[in-house]
C-alpha cells in the first residue's frame, strides 16, 4: 500500500505512524474519502490546470477538512454507553487534525485559488459533511 495522497500530493502521517497502521487510519480514510469527493468536483479543468503550490493547498486543505470532521466524532468528553475507547481515539484524531492543520498552513501561503477551483472545495466540503451526517464514512 502506497502513501496516502489527495490530487496526487503525499500526506504527512501524525509522527511515528509509518510503526503503527492504527495511527495510518485516519490519515488513509482521508485520502480515500476526499480523493473521491474530489474525483466528482466540477470542474475538473480547472482543477487539473492548477500549479503545483496551489495543488499542494488544494490538498491540504481537504486533509484538513477531513481531520477536523473525524474529530468532531470523538467529543472530548465522550459518549456515554460507547464501547470506543475514546480518549485513545481522542488523542488520535487530535494529532491528526493539529498535523493537518501544520500541512495546511504551511501549504497554503501566498497561494490564491481561481474563484472555479475554491467553488470545487466548497462541493467536497459539503459532501463530506453530508457524509458526516448520515454517519458514511
Amino acid at each position: 500500500m502506497g502513501p496516502p495522497e489527495i490530487f496526487g500530493i503525499t500526506l504527512p502521517f501524525i509522527p511515528n505512524a509509518d510503526t503503527d497502521e492504527d495511527a495510518e487510519r485516519p490519515t488513509r480514510v482521508c485520502a480515500q474519502t476526499m480523493g473521491a469527493l474530489l474525483a466528482k468536483a466540477e470542474p475538473q479543468s480547472e482543477l487539473a490546470a492548477l500549479p503545483p503550490q496551489a495543488r499542494r493547498c488544494l490538498a491540504a486543505r481537504l486533509y484538513f477538512k477531513c481531520a477536523e470532521g473525524l474529530l468532531a466524532l470523538f467529543p472530548a468528553g465522550g459518549i456515554p454507553g460507547s464501547f470506543v475507547n475514546f480518549p485513545a481515539e481522542r488523542r488520535l484524531h487530535l494529532a491528526v487534525y493539529e498535523t493537518a492543520k501544520r500541512f495546511k498552513d504551511a501549504s497554503c501561503r501566498d497561494v490564491v485559488f481561481p474563484l472555479r477551483a475554491e467553488h470545487a472545495i466548497v462541493q467536497v466540503s459539503r459532501a463530506w459533511a453530508q457524509r458526516l451526517d448520515e454517519g458514511k464514512l
